[in-house]
């Protein structure tokens, strides 16, 4: 999801920096690295709203011997998988 977010955001940028021809050459390219942060910065942010709620509500029903998270939990398991789980 991470790789997706951040291919979207690249290519919106790009497609507005083609656009806007009257632009100086220094601001058609992307900052990429800015962008890689966003998207890391969002997809955090939407972990720690919602990962305990899904993990508490959703997963502790499904495998009951589970027990309950807190916010950092469900990041540490999401940056665990990223690093597990081959893209």
């Amino acid at each position: 999801m991470f790789t997706q977010v951040c291919e979207a955001f690249v290519n919106h940028a790009n497609n507005k920096a083609n656009n806007n021809a009257e632009e100086p050459a220094e601001k058609k390219p992307v900052n990429m690295v800015l962008v890689l942060v966003l998207a890391l910065l969002l997809q955090l942010l939407i972990n720690a709203l919602v990962g305990q709620w899904l993990w508490n509500n959703s997963v502790r029903k499904l495998v009951p011997s589970f027990g309950k998270a807190r916010w950092w939990d469900t990041i540490a398991l999401a940056v665990l998988l990223m690093i597990v789980v081959p893209h």
